[in-house]
């Protein structure tokens, strides 16, 4: 994933909801790409919510 890959996906994860950020997270969890999981997961720590 590029930089801005990176940036873009963040920026994605900002403009959803928290179940949005929920379902992305387990989406990817299922694909198995580790760098959007983790993203996915930051942005989950910064809203204060817990993924499950």
């Amino acid at each position: 994933m590029t930089k801005q890959e990176r940036d873009d996906f963040r920026s994605y994860l900002r403009a959803c909801t928290d179940a949005q950020v929920q379902g992305v997270y387990e989406k990817e969890k299922a694909a198995g790409r580790e760098e959007e999981l983790e993203l996915a997961q930051a942005e989950a720590d910064r809203r204060g919510i817990t993924l499950h």
